[in-house]
């Protein structure tokens, strides 16, 4: 039986910390996660964190890096689609366009 809904869960409640520890989390479970639903929290909550963590915002192009590689090797179409909704969170507006614009071309229609 998988546990997923409980990790799904726990990473949500997490989001809403603002103890930058928990970005540090995130960033190492997130790779490890093989259950694509808790991936997809993970990352939706590297937005909600960036959002409300001013030290979390100081590591700007880290999270940059991270989302653009992490989009680039996920597998989900949906992990993807909230790794794009989540860097064009963090990325400067001036920023958005040259680094959205080429997922415009990837097709997702295997989900």
């Amino acid at each position: 039986m998988s546990c997923g809904g409980v990790r799904y869960e726990a990473v949500q409640m997490l989001s809403n910390s603002t103890n930058k520890i928990v970005q540090d989390i995130y960033l190492k479970k997130l790779v490890e996660e093989q259950d694509s639903r808790v991936r997809r929290s993970y990352i939706t909550g590297i937005g909600k964190l960036f959002e409300k963590n001013q030290a979390v915002k100081e590591d700007k192009a880290i999270l940059e890096f991270y989302l653009v590689n992490l989009i680039n090797n996920e597998t989900s179409y949906y992990a993807i689609a909230d790794g794009i909704s989540t860097l064009a969170m963090i990325l400067d507006k001036d920023k958005i366009y040259d680094v959205v614009v080429p997922y415009l071309a990837k097709d997702s229609h295997a989900e």
